[in-house]
């Protein structure tokens, strides 16, 4: 039983739009336990957003599970997750931005709500971090609405990684219990040794 609190105005988008050149296929469509995994990432997210979306590129097809799809903003495009996460903000004005990726089998809903709840009044994205690599994750975060004129203005100086943004802004950082959950899965290699296990 999950209680939900804080999830006022969010919208959700599994950034599902990436090429997959290291895995050789679409990773948004690969299956971990039931479902293909994006659709698992949107189904986690219900709970917690007004709407959930599947962001992709416009040479990826629809899915058929009766999620809706938003597809790049073709003015914007070709700048990796910044571009899914630009076309929302501009698509829904004034909603923050609950922001998954696509690729990570070990994250799950507690963890999602965790985000979620540490929603507070000075923070501008929450995520979850990497204490051992100083990475945040980007793909594992809430941007608030008050960040997106930041990430629009960055965009316009061609400068598009998430990362900076999210260490130039005011960010609080999650650690989780097990650090395996923020490991994306992106090649061939990897999932067939996670599919060993």
């Amino acid at each position: 039983l999950y209680i939900v609190k804080n999830t006022s105005n969010i919208i959700g988008v599994v950034a599902a739009g990436g090429l997959s050149s290291r895995m050789g296929t679409d990773k948004s469509q690969l299956i971990y336990r039931t479902l293909p995994i994006e659709v698992e990432m949107a189904e986690m997210m219900l709970p917690f957003c007004d709407k959930v979306l599947l962001s992709k590129n416009h040479a990826q097809s629809n899915n058929e599970f009766n999620i809706e799809v938003m597809h790049d903003d073709v003015t914007i495009e070709h700048h990796g997750p910044a571009t899914a996460l630009l076309t929302a903000a501009k698509k829904y004005s004034g909603a923050s931005i609950l922001f998954l990726g696509c690729d990570y089998p070990f994250f799950d809903q507690t963890m999602l709500q965790r985000l979620v709840n540490a929603r507070n009044l000075s923070s501008e994205i929450i995520c979850y971090y990497h204490p051992l690599n100083g990475f945040a994750e980007p793909l594992l975060a809430l941007y608030e609405a008050r960040v997106m004129s930041q990430l629009s203005a960055r965009l316009e100086a061609c400068h598009f990684s998430l990362q900076k943004l999210i260490h130039q802004s005011a960010s609080l950082f999650l650690v989780p219990q097990k650090l395996e959950a923020l490991q994306s899965i992106d090649t061939t290699s990897q999932r067939e040794n996670l599919l060993k296990k």
